[in-house]
C-alpha cells in the first residue's frame, strides 16, 4: 500500500465507500504509529549540573513503551568550565551507560547536539547498544561523540528515562531541548 494524494471534494458530490476507503482508511494506515516518527515527550527548558557524580538533568515519566519499540533521544547541550564533562541514560531507573564524554581539550566552553539511539529491548538482545552520537564545537577544535552502554537493559516496557549528567573535576554541564521520538518499526518494502 502506498500513499494516495486525497480527492477534491466538490459540494453536491456523492462520496463512496470506495472513495473513503482510498483517501481516508488507507492513507492513515499508510501514516500509522508504526511507519513514522513521532515525538513521545520533550524538555525545553534548560537545566544544569556542576556535580562531579551522575546527576538527573532531564527526565520523562508515566511512560508505557512497548519493548520493540526503538527510541531516539535529541538533545543540546554546552559546558562552562576547562573540564570534560559526560552524558548518561537511565532507563526505569537503571543507568545504563554514565560515560558519553561530550567534550575534549581545554577551551574554556563550548556547545553542541547529541541524538541517543535506544534500540528495541528484546529478551536475548538486551545488550543491543544505546549510542551517542554528536558533535560539539570547542575553542580546540571539533569533537566527536561516541558512546556505548555496557549494562543491559531492562526488557520491560519503558515507564521512565532520565538523562544524566557530570562534569570531570570542575564547570557546569547544561542540557536544554531534549526531545524524546519513538522510530519506526514497520517500514514498508
Amino acid at each position: 500500500m502506498s500513499w494516495t494524494t486525497p480527492k477534491t471534494f466538490v459540494a453536491s458530490a456523492v462520496l463512496t465507500a470506495a472513495e473513503l476507503n482510498t483517501h481516508l482508511r488507507d492513507n492513515l494506515t499508510e501514516v500509522a504509529p508504526g511507519k513514522i516518527v513521532s515525538l513521545l515527550a520533550k524538555d525545553t527548558t534548560e537545566r544544569s549540573t556542576s556535580s562531579t557524580s551522575l546527576a538527573d538533568l532531564s527526565s520523562f515519566s508515566g511512560l508505557s513503551i512497548a519493548t520493540a519499540v526503538p527510541l531516539l533521544i535529541r538533545v543540546s547541550f554546552r559546558r562552562i568550565g576547562t573540564n570534560n564533562a559526560v552524558m548518561g541514560l537511565a532507563l526505569n531507573g537503571t543507568d545504563i551507560f554514565g560515560g558519553a564524554t561530550l567534550f575534549v581539550g581545554s577551551g574554556s566552553g563550548a556547545a553542541g547536539s547529541a541524538q541517543i539511539y535506544v534500540p528495541p529491548r528484546e529478551t536475548d538482545y538486551l545488550l543491543g547498544m544505546a549510542t551517542v552520537h554528536g558533535v560539539s564545537t570547542e575553542t580546540t577544535g571539533i569533537t566527536n561523540i561516541a558512546s556505548a552502554a555496557d549494562v543491559a537493559m531492562p526488557a520491560a516496557t519503558l515507564t521512565s528515562i532520565t538523562l544524566r549528567g557530570k562534569v570531570i573535576t570542575s564547570g557546569t554541564l547544561f542540557v536544554k531541548n531534549v526531545y524524546l521520538c519513538r522510530l519506526p518499526t514497520d517500514v514498508a518494502a
